[in-house]
């Protein structure tokens, strides 16, 4: 996972070494430090600069034991847990626009999807009572806030919440994928999603929030996916 956690313009790269050795990071292209961040390894990790510092902060599920912690301004973990509860999941993006990073959060079947809302408060109800099977973030529309792209499984299909509004009418595909990423891959200003729909169909590209195009982006489904800007162009 890759974020600028000390403001310096320069990503770092924090990873999760497992139980032996916790969790690390690799500091502006430079050095892995003198500690650990964390001594445990955790179930998961998000990154999101949660309070608009310009540092990015490192939002950590621990496990049931501990919970979700985060790693405030590359400075110290709070005095106690984001949330007691060890979620499926996490995300985050700026559903709201408003410069500061959301934590889009499932907490499972019991619980469904919550937000961490500009590190103020979960709101006063889920963002939906359905556990995802997966979710991604982006701004598909351009509109400066990004929308929530959610894999409800094969009974449902992707559904987006857009604009911190609205579920819209239908599905995004009724089709529940293997795997989902974004980015924006025409340089539009509108984020894509790249999905792998299986073996079956491969991968297909929502381009610009306006259709799948006329054929696969690839015919074989992947292993794996990322996003990113590998020639600088």
């Amino acid at each position: 996972m890759t974020g600028d956690i000390d403001g310096s313009g320069e990503d770092d790269v924090i990873i999760d070494f497992g139980p032996e050795y916790g969790i690390w990071v690799w500091r502006n292209n430079n050095s892995w430090g003198e500690e650990a961040l964390h001594h445990l390894s955790p179930e998961s990790m998000v990154i999101g600069d949660l309070d608009a510092s310009g540092e990015d902060d490192v939002i950590i599920d621990f496990g049931p034991e501990y919970g979700i912690w985060v790693w405030w301004n590359n400075s110290g973990w709070g005095e106690k847990a984001l949330n007691p509860v060890s979620p499926e999941s996490m995300v985050t993006g700026d559903i709201d626009g408003n410069d500061q990073d959301d934590v889009i959060i499932d907490f499972g079947p019991e619980y469904g999807i919550w937000v961490w809302w500009n590190n103020n408060s979960w709101g006063e109800k889920a963002l939906h009572h359905l556990s995802p099977e997966s979710m991604v973030i982006g701004d598909l529309d351009a509109s400066g806030e990004d929308d929530v792209i959610i894999d409800f499984g094969p009974e449902y299909g992707i559904w987006v919440w857009w604009n911190n509004n609205i579920w819209g009418e239908k599905a995004l595909h009724p089709f529940s994928p293997e795997n989902m990423v974004i980015g924006d891959l025409d340089a539009s200003g509108e984020d894509d999603i790249v999905i792998d729909f299986g073996p079956e169909y491969g991968i297909w590209v929502w381009w610009n929030n306006n259709g799948w195009g006329k054929e696969a982006l690839n015919p074989v489904s992947p292993e794996s996916m990322v996003t990113g800007n590998i020639d600088g162009l």
